[in-house]
């Protein structure tokens, strides 16, 4: 009985129910789901995603329908989505990131969002960007990828610890590279079965409440991030 508002037929052969734009009630909220790429650069994609937005914003968004959270929940279940589990290692980190953890497109390179990392531990005030070639799947692997990688993190003014990066080139495609943290370098050997790179920092290097990790390739198609953390030292 659920009525979309864009219904597009697939195929004669098949009479599915498809619903690429719909709006309903959930809770005390209100949804509204897209299923078209609004980022492309196409003329039809910005005028629809200037159409969804006015509408929103306007006094005709009011949907009749309702879904459950448990609907909703199901209707956008990814069955081969396998989430990550905090390490206990790092149950008290101020920031533990599975990189693209969260991404459904499988083996294509999409522009990074923080979106679709799955954040694991982020205390409050702490912030991180990832500057990359984009974000990558492929079965249970996840990574942030580029020639050069950059990551920047706000910490808590004033805390020491330790970060941690980890490199994965599960495909064994020869990546190395160097990797520079606060203005200290170390070389990225050969690292097919993953390899973390630990890195301490002192007080002073969150006074200015900005940490930056830069990975430049040397050989391969570019290097992989999969995980990163921030630890704290114990106060």
């Amino acid at each position: 009985s659920f009525s979309p508002i864009a219904e597009p037929v697939s195929d004669f052969h098949h009479n599915r129910r498809l619903g690429s734009i719909f709006e309903a009630r959930v809770g005390s909220g209100k949804l509204l789901v897209c299923g078209y790429d609004l980022t492309s650069d196409l003329p039809e994609a910005a005028q629809l995603k200037h159409s969804l937005a006015t509408y929103l914003a306007g006094p005709d968004f009011h949907p009749n329908q309702e879904i459950s959270q448990a609907e909703l929940t199901q209707l956008f279940h990814d069955p081969d989505l396998k989430l990550q589990k905090l390490p206990k290692r790092f149950a008290h980190a101020d920031l533990y990131v599975h990189a693209a953890g969260k991404l459904n497109t499988r083996e294509k390179s999409v522009p990074w969002k923080l979106a679709n990392d799955q954040i694991l531990r982020q205390s409050k005030g702490v912030k991180y960007t990832v500057h990359c070639d984009g974000d990558w799947r492929e079965n249970n692997s996840s990574a942030w990828h580029g020639k050069t990688i950059r990551i920047v993190i706000t910490p808590r003014a004033g805390v020491p610890g330790k970060f941690y990066v980890r490199f994965h080139d599960w495909n064994k495609s020869s990546r190395t590279g160097t990797v520079t943290f606060e203005g200290k370098s170390r070389k990225l050997g050969a690292h097919t079965h993953g390899k973390w790179l630990v890195f301490p920092v002192i007080r002073e290097d969150t006074n200015d409440a900005e940490l930056t990790l830069t990975a430049t390739t040397h050989t391969g198609p570019n290097l992989m991030i999969t995980n990163i953390a921030f630890v704290p030292d114990e106060e």
